[in-house]
């Protein structure tokens, strides 16, 4: 008798193991956002970063494939929490205190150092270079447009502000005042002077037209965390900039600019974020920083009369990083 009950409590507990294994887990088309500490958007941001459907195999970085731009429901949520693959001997040798680097001679497009050129990150305000395309192709230099309330971002977190609410400037400054100061104003009062989502599906497109397929645009500023590009799509996008748009480095260049409202005649100074400029051999670049992005550049030198683009994402001393690319660019080009 305990022998028969012994048989049936055996039989009864390995069917519920049975059971139990194959009851599998349906992930295909549930919306995830990823829960990091690091990574949380605020509520505001949150609204500009569409989740991620992801299927079986957990978190997947989805690329585009080619001559498909990124839509908003692909906008990633950014990875500045997670590990990066590494060249490690390459980075160890450099010594770099970031995530992604490249360094290549913009005329022939020869890489002298490159490391997660593959890797989407946010950009922060490089997300201004693409700003100061779009304005410079459908806006007139001249045109005069007003700061008000509406360019003021909650999102911003600088308590001063060079451009006030009721000043007047044209365009032309604008991109100035963007490209040497970083004015999240500027960007925000070109964006909306001519309906500021249409103006943002314009950098969209300019991005997809660039063959820039792994770059995302969700605000003017780049203070959106969705705003998010690869060192490959920078590459070419900086191209792009050196070759049709020098004129927007140009005004980079300059430690310090005033500019002067044309209504009431008043001058503001805008002092330069990035230390290269006025540096004899800096031919132009753009500083981005966020808590999330970390500290981003961009910036052309003349390298024995080589026109070298450095780019750093995700920095902890991009000025520091961007001499070692430099150095290490010098070096490659002498030999």
């Amino acid at each position: 008798m305990n022998t028969t009950w012994h048989k049936v409590l055996f039989l009864g507990v390995l069917f519920g193991v049975i059971v139990i294994l194959n009851i599998q887990p349906q992930t295909q088309g549930i919306e995830i956002f990823e829960d990091r500490s690091t990574n949380l958007l605020t509520a505001d941001n949150a609204r500009l970063l569409p989740h991620q459907l992801i299927g079986e195999d957990s978190f997947v970085k989805q690329e585009a494939p080619p001559e498909v731009s990124i839509s908003d429901a692909q906008a990633l949520v950014p990875l500045s929490g997670g590990p990066l693959e590494q060249n490690s001997y390459e980075s160890n040798r450099l010594f770099l205190k970031t995530r992604l680097a490249l360094a290549v001679d913009i005329d022939s497009g020869e890489r002298l150092y490159e490391l997660n050129t593959k890797e989407r990150w946010p950009i922060a305000s490089l997300s201004k270079l693409m700003t100061a395309v779009v304005a410079t192709k459908f806006l007139e230099k001249g045109q005069v447009i007003q700061i008000t309330e509406a360019d003021f971002n909650p999102l911003d977190p600088s308590e001063f502000h060079s451009l006030k609410v009721g000043q007047s400037y044209t365009v032309e400054d604008l991109i100035r005042a963007m490209m040497i100061g970083s004015s999240n104003q500027a960007a925000e009062a070109l964006s909306r002077s001519s309906g500021r989502e249409e103006f943002i599906v314009e950098m969209k497109n300019q991005a997809v037209a660039w063959g820039m397929f792994n770059t995302y645009f969700g605000d003017p500023t780049g203070l959106s965390s969705a705003n998010q590009s690869t060192l490959d799509d920078l590459e070419i996008f900086m191209g792009h900039i050196w070759r049709e748009y020098p004129g927007i480095l140009a005004y980079s260049k300059n430690s310090i600019k005033t500019l002067t409202d044309p209504v009431t005649g008043k001058p503001v100074v805008i002092y330069a974020i990035n230390k290269f400029a006025s540096r004899p051999d800096f031919l132009g670049g753009k500083t981005g920083y966020t808590d999330i992005a970390k500290e981003n550049l961009i910036s052309v030198f003349n390298v024995n009369n080589r026109t070298v683009l450095t780019i750093i994402l995700g920095s902890d001393d991009r000025f520091g990083d961007t001499e070692i690319l430099l150095g290490w660019a010098k070096n490659k080009l002498d030999i």
